[in-house]
């Protein structure tokens, strides 16, 4: 009896949500389109729990592009890598690979990002060209990123100076930073442009330096060895790895103000 009970539970159950699928979808969407996207996506992931047919290629697309728009980019992406795994890939065109690479690219999957341009078909036009260029200059790819942006900058002129200013960013190197802090101490603070950094410490690395001959010159090496050693050391080496990390920052800061020099130069012209 238990048993027959619960199987006729069990059936009226979906027969009452097989009927409510379509209105619980249609609710989810008004929510969505209102902003409300957590409450909005609960709804139409449940109503697609009970009728999946509701959540095609197409209404995945589209969902994606409602929360694209909304710069909900992140849930945006999840819809979309759903359009892109119902479809074929002979009817994924090349506006729906330009939506998916552009959300995965603002959520800094850069290389998924890459993996859609590469089936991008149109190789010549400009979102094409910018997204790549972006894609790579993300992923400190700047040799690379050249190519894609001579394209996007008829200004032979221009190009050539912003050729030189990429080339230079990309010579820019902490583990130099490192390894000329360890030749002498400041010097990889100065390399890069951090030179109160770089004056601090030759001038903590020449106290110690003084403090250990003083020690040496007054007591012996024993002392030398137990008592300043350990702290020049650990400053010494405290220094080189800052110089790498400050190096690190400012080749960073360095390519965001120069993105942002590119893109103003694009979005002007």
């Amino acid at each position: 009896m238990k048993r027959f009970l619960l199987i006729c539970f069990s059936c009226f159950a979906f027969i009452a949500k097989g009927q409510t699928a379509a209105e619980t979808y249609a609710a989810g969407w008004q929510y969505v389109l209102q902003n409300k996207t957590d409450t909005g996506l609960s709804l139409i992931n449940r109503a697609a729990y009970f009728n999946p047919k509701l959540l095609s290629a197409q209404s995945c697309f589209t969902l994606g592009d409602t929360l694209f728009f909304q710069y909900k980019f992140e849930v945006a992406d999840i819809y979309y890598s759903k359009a892109y795994d119902l479809v074929s890939a002979d009817s994924v065109n090349d506006g729906m690979l330009m939506k998916m690479a552009g959300s995965a690219y603002f959520i800094k999957k850069y290389e998924t990002s890459l993996q859609y341009l590469k089936k991008y078909e149109d190789k010549y036009s400009y979102n094409y060209n910018y997204y790549m260029f972006l894609d790579l200059w993300s992923l400190r790819n700047y040799d690379s990123c050249l190519f894609y942006l001579q394209k996007l900058i008829p200004d032979s002129k221009y190009y050539h100076t912003l050729n030189k200013k990429v080339k230079h960013l990309d010579h820019i190197s902490p583990q130099k930073a490192l390894v000329m802090s360890l030749f002498l101490p400041g010097l990889g603070q100065a390399y890069a442009h951090d030179y109160k950094n770089a004056v601090n410490s030759v001038a903590l690395n020449s106290v110690f330096v003084y403090a250990m001959i003083r020690t040496f010159n007054s007591y012996s090496w024993p002392e030398v060895v137990m008592g300043v050693l350990p702290w020049w050391e650990r400053y010494y080496r405290g220094g080189a790895v800052h110089a790498k990390e400050i190096t690190y920052k400012y080749k960073a800061e360095k390519a965001r103000k120069l993105l942002v020099e590119v893109n103003g130069y694009l979005m002007g012209n």
